[in-house]
């Protein structure tokens, strides 16, 4: 069963989401996961909101974690990009530091579908 919860600190919205598979290394958000994630974001619009979760969306260009990162992300991507609050995806795995700034979370769902 998904781990799926969230946390008001001060004045910003942490909403961590488990990816893990029973059994396997690869990650992939149930649906279960995304509508709760849906539900979450559509609560509070008012917050920025960074969202957590253990397995990266995209390719990091690093093979082994690449070959174990979180498929189908365009799943991800589509509740995102419905949620301009949305200002950071964090993610375990790759054990090294990537980031960018972007306008919105339209720009953060773009970056996820292009990998």
């Amino acid at each position: 069963r998904p781990i799926n919860r969230a946390f008001e600190i001060a004045g910003v919205l942490i909403v961590m989401r488990g990816s893990s598979i029973p059994g396997r290394d690869d990650g992939l958000l149930a649906g279960e996961t995304l509508e709760w994630l849906a539900a979450t974001l559509a609560g509070r619009p008012d917050l920025p909101t960074l969202i957590c979760f253990h397995h990266p969306p995209v390719t990091l260009g690093i093979p082994f974690v690449d070959g174990i990162r979180q498929f189908r992300a365009e799943r991800l991507a589509a509740v995102v990009e419905r949620h301009p609050q949305v200002v950071a995806l964090l993610c375990g795995h790759g054990q090294n530091c990537a980031g960018g700034k972007s306008r919105g979370s339209a720009r953060v769902a773009q970056r996820v579908r292009d990998r």
